[in-house]
């Protein structure tokens, strides 16, 4: 998984061959902008973004139950200005 501020990307695999890769649109700073109106954020807003993951992840959760991966690893580059 590579998480970045406007999309996220997951790859299964097992080190020789990938099974399944694809990109979401669930990046930290998209979704801030997208559903965080109020601060602190609304309880309808967290609704919303709640639905949209259903939506948006449906590919993935199908793609984990036909593959079954045992270990996630997750990377995001972070640059200090």
């Amino acid at each position: 998984m590579d998480i970045g501020g406007g999309s996220v990307e997951f790859i299964i695999g097992n080190g020789e061959e990938i099974f399944w890769k694809r990109s979401f649109e669930i990046g930290a700073q998209r979704l801030l902008e997208k559903f965080q109106k109020h601060d602190p954020i609304l309880p309808a807003e967290i609704d919303e973004l709640r639905l949209y993951f259903e939506k948006q992840l449906a590919p993935l959760l199908a793609a984990l139950r036909v593959h079954h991966p045992k270990i996630l690893a997750g990377s995001s580059e972070h640059s200090i200005p």
